[in-house]
């Protein structure tokens, strides 16, 4: 459910990115051209924010307070653990959300972006 929660948060912030694209392009941005391309970087970069600072800023995105729950690294998070998590959970959805499956297999229910980030998703109620 966090990730639905999360998911609509960015996409209000996507609004306001492919509304100031709008703006500045003059007119809707055209599938396959470079503003399209560039909207789509910026997009990513603002995904990649909000994720990374709230999980170096405490581990926990709105949605992750809402159902109680905090990305930990024993370590200590920072911004390059959260930039191989964002990229690693990328790869986890790209793989048919087999990385997130593997949490249901996995003896500490981790899943593949947390294997290959080093950091364990805590149930915090």
């Amino acid at each position: 459910m966090a990730i639905l929660y999360d998911g609509l948060l960015l996409l209000a912030l996507y609004f306001v990115a492919g509304w100031i694209a709008v703006l500045l392009n003059g007119k809707p941005v055209e599938p396959h051209s470079i503003a399209a391309w560039l909207l789509f970087a910026v997009m990513l970069l603002i995904s990649f924010v909000y994720f990374g600072w709230f999980w170096v800023h405490g581990g926990q995105t709105l949605a992750m307070k809402t159902w109680r729950m905090r990305l930990i690294k024993q370590t200590g998070m920072d911004w390059q653990t959260a930039a191989v998590y964002f990229i690693a959970a990328i790869l986890s959805w790209g793989l048919f959300g087999f990385g997130f499956l593997l949490a249901l297999f996995h003896p500490q229910k981790k899943t593949l972006h947390d294997l290959i980030a080093g950091t364990t998703m805590q149930d915090i109620r």
